[in-house]
């Protein structure tokens, strides 16, 4: 709806056996059109956009059933034709009484806009202003071992100083002087996989570069899928890692289904039943007829099944919200 519609809501549902049984949606904010939430030990934690200007980290300590919030990312750029700051991440805590969210916005410039990826620090109870860590849009942060590593759409960069200095990855790989921007994952073992699509010569690939040292070198790549770059497109790579089960879900554009200016897209998903070391072939899980879109994918996992949670919008779409067992 209108920018004075929009609603936040929470749907909660066990993970134990048969159907998922979802519970009525409880309205947790009024104008909020973003969240991002991690169960912590003591209180259910998320991120969340108020507005264009100000952004708010909410906690909950009886699993959704009331909010406390407070603003932690205030008006970046205020001109221009970018006006806005979105936080995406909230991720686990390097210290016992330190927890970091990111966010990004756009910043205008004589030649357009470009993304900044920015880190904030709850330090004390006291919310420290955020500082730019990297260039783009953020893909996925964690710290592991004293170590903060962040994935953004330009490449992944890490910090062994509780974010005050940043390096940039190199990616070991001829074809690249960096590790591309991809969407970041960790599984139990600490190893780190960076999922992405890209074009390489007459192909699209979709790929994982995986790191075994905290992210100082990604030499490992598993080659999902290749296709004629003239045939498909490969678009936002979502993926899932629980104990040996990993699952990658991606939107799929046809090129030789063209109506109008769109293309046909499906959502397509493979799955590793052993860490890796295999996957089933790419199957489509919705294929919502012509003109669909398919956004804002996202996959969890109970460790023996997969979900998917997606929406589809499209010609007699106004917007469709869906979620589907996938394994």
């Amino acid at each position: 709806g209108s920018p004075d519609e929009r609603f936040l809501y929470l749907q909660t549902a066990p993970l134990e056996g048969g159907a998922l049984e979802f519970d009525e949606p409880l309205q947790v904010m009024h104008d909020s059109y973003f969240t991002d939430m991690i169960q912590g030990d003591d209180a259910l934690w998320a991120l969340t956009a108020g507005g264009f200007f100000s952004s708010f980290l909410l906690s909950s300590s009886d699993q959704g059933a009331s909010w406390s919030l407070q603003e932690v990312f205030l008006a970046g750029n205020r001109s221009g034709s970018c006006q806005y700051k979105v936080p995406l991440y909230f991720f686990r805590p390097l210290a016992a009484d330190m927890k970091f969210a990111l966010g990004h916005d756009h910043d205008t410039h004589i030649f357009g806009c470009s993304h900044r990826v920015f880190l904030g620090r709850l330090q004390g109870g006291e919310w420290i202003e955020p500082y730019l860590a990297t260039r783009g849009t953020p893909t996925g942060a964690f710290a592991i071992e004293g170590r903060l590593v962040i994935g953004s759409s330009s490449g992944v960069v890490y910090s062994d100083d509780d974010g005050e200095s940043f390096v940039e990855v190199e990616s070991g790989d001829t074809t690249a002087s960096r590790v591309a921007g991809g969407r970041l994952v960790m599984d139990d073992e600490q190893a780190l996989y960076l999922v992405q699509s890209y074009s390489y010569g007459t192909e699209q690939v979709l790929a994982i570069l995986v790191s075994r040292d905290r992210a100082s070198s990604w030499r490992e790549k598993w080659v999902l899928l290749r296709g004629d770059n003239g045939g498909i497109d490969i678009l936002y790579p979502v993926m899932q890692v629980n104990g040996d089960l990993m699952s990658v879900a991606w939107k799929e554009g046809d090129r030789s289904n063209i109506l109008g200016s769109y293309y046909k897209y499906r959502a397509m998903v493979a799955h590793s039943p052993d860490r890796g070391r295999s996957w089933s072939e790419p199957v489509a899980f919705d294929d919502a007829g012509d003109r669909e879109n398919i956004a804002s994918l996202a996959l969890t996992s109970d460790g023996e099944r997969v979900f998917a949670a997606y929406a589809v919008t499209g010609e007699g779409i106004a917007y469709d919200f869906r979620r589907v067992c996938l394994v």
